[in-house]
C-alpha cells in the first residue's frame, strides 16, 4: 500500500456520508479497511495504525499525527510512499507553470501586503498571486488563501487549508520550507532543486540522470577493494570512506583522492578529525546517497560487523545520550537517544543512524 493509487482504489465502497474525503485520507498515508461493523476504518501503510469514527472537521493528517505521533511517514521520513502522478498547477487558462519558485515570486509584484508579508516566504510555501484582492493559490494542491494579516505564517496558513498538500510534504522532507525562515538565509535556498524534487516525487518527470555516476562501485565490497594501496599514514580509515559512498582513485599527485560512486564528487587532503560522511555531506550536500535516496548501494555485512571503534558507542542508548551532554536542543535528549539519534555538535543537526543501514535523515532546528 505504498502507492497512493493503490490506497485510493480501496475506497470504492467508502461511505458517501463520511465527513472526510478519500483523497485526504490517502494523502495522509491511509487506506480503507472494510469491516462489517465499522464502515469508516482506515489503516496507515507505514505504522499500521488504525483510525475510525470520523467527525465533521476532522483532518486526516492531524488525526494520524495525534494518535500515531511516531509514525515515520508522519515524521517525514522517506518510507517509500509513491505519489500519484500530479501535474503542477497553472493559471486559469493553463498557460503558466508555477512549479518554479522564481516564477511564483515574480507574480507578487502587485501583491498588496509586501510591506508586512514577505513575497519570498509566500512563494517558498508554494503560493503564487492570483491577482484578485490578496488571494494566493498553491500550484500543487490548488487551494487558495486570502485575508492575510500581519504576523501570518504562509506555511501554517497553507497547512490549515491543505494539510495533505504534496508540495508541503516534499519540501518538508528536504527542509526546503522553514516556518521560522529569515531573509538572511535565502542564499541557502535552492529553488531549482525544490522544483525538481517536486516533479520527481509526483512523477511529472522521470529522473534520467545517470545515478549512480559510477555504477560498478555500488557495492561496498567493490569500493573496499580499491583501497589496497591506501596510504597507511592517512587519518581516515577505508571502511569509513567506503560506508560514506567513497572509493579510492589512484592518482600520481594525490594519494588520498576518493570519489563518490553516486554523485561523482571527489575529496582529498584528509586531516586528523575528518569524518568521511560529514565531509561528503559538506561538499556535496545534494548527493542522492547522502540525502538517503535508494541509489542501489549494496552494503557489506563484513563492514557492518567490523566498523571503526569510534562509532561503536553510538550503537548504545547510553552512548547516544552522552553525545547530547552540554548541548541545547528543543527536544528531550532521552527521547532523541531512545529513537536512535545522536548529536554531532555541528550546525545543530542530528543524525539518525541504523547499524545495518547507512541511510541518514537530517533534521534542522532554527
Amino acid at each position: 500500500m505504498r502507492s497512493e493509487e493503490a490506497r485510493l482504489r480501496t475506497f470504492s465502497n467508502w461511505p458517501s456520508s463520511s465527513p472526510v474525503q478519500p483523497n485526504d485520507l490517502v494523502g495522509a498515508g491511509l487506506f480503507y479497511v472494510p469491516k462489517p461493523t465499522i464502515n469508516d476504518l482506515v489503516q496507515c501503510f507505514c505504522c499500521g495504525g488504525m483510525l475510525k469514527a470520523w467527525k465533521e472537521g476532522d483532518v486526516p493528517w492531524s488525526e494520524h499525527s495525534k494518535f500515531y505521533p511516531n509514525c515515520f511517514f508522519i515524521l517525514g521520513h522517506d518510507v517509500g510512499n509513491i505519489l500519484m502522478e500530479l501535474k503542477s498547477d497553472s493559471t486559469d487558462d493553463g498557460s503558466q507553470d508555477w512549479s518554479a519558485m522564481s516564477t511564483r515570486l515574480s507574480s507578487f509584484q502587485a501583491f498588496p501586503h509586501t510591506q508586512s508579508l514577505s513575497a519570498e516566504r509566500l512563494a517558498r510555501a508554494g503560493f503564487y498571486f492570483t491577482g484578485q484582492s490578496d488571494q494566493v493559490r498553491c500550484f500543487s494542491c490548488q487551494k487558495t488563501v486570502e485575508n492575510w494579516h500581519q504576523g501570518d505564517t504562509p506555511v501554517e496558513r497553507h497547512r490549515e487549508v491543505s494539510p495533505s498538500c504534496k508540495f508541503l510534504s516534499c519540501a518538508h522532507r528536504r527542509n526546503l520550507i522553514d516556518d521560522h525562515y529569515s531573509e538572511s538565509s535565502s542564499s541557502n535556498y535552492d529553488e531549482d532543486a525544490e522544483a525538481m524534487e517536486f516533479r520527481l516525487r509526483t512523477g511529472e518527470i522521470v529522473d534520467e540522470s545517470p545515478y549512480p555516476k559510477v555504477p560498478h562501485m555500488k557495492s561496498e565490497e567493490a569500493r573496499l577493494m580499491t583501497f589496497s594501496n591506501w596510504p597507511s599514514s592517512s587519518p581516515v580509515q577505508p571502511s569509513d570512506l567506503v560506508q560514506a559512498g567513497l572509493f579510492h582513485v589512484a592518482d600520481t599527485t594525490l594519494n588520498d583522492l576518493v570519489q563518490c560512486f553516486c554523485c561523482g564528487g571527489m575529496l582529498s587532503g584528509w586531516e586528523d578529525g575528518d569524518d568521511p560522511w560529514s565531509e561528503h555531506s559538506k561538499f556535496y550536500r545534494n548527493c542522492f546517497f547522502i540525502l538517503g535516496h535508494d541509489v542501489g548501494n549494496i552494503p557489506s555485512e563484513m563492514l557492518r560487523l567490523g566498523s571503526s571503534s569510534h562509532r561503536s558507542p553510538l550503537e548504545t542508548f547510553e552512548g547516544r545520550l552522552d553525545s547530547f551532554r552540554d548541548r541545547l536542543h528543543p527536544i528531550s535528549h532521552e527521547r532523541l537517544a531512545r529513537a536512535g539519534f545522536y548529536s554531532t555538535g555541528i550546525f545543530c543537526y542530528f543524525i539518525f543512524s541504523f547499524l545495518l543501514s547507512k541511510k541518514m535523515f537530517l533534521f534542522f532546528f532554527y
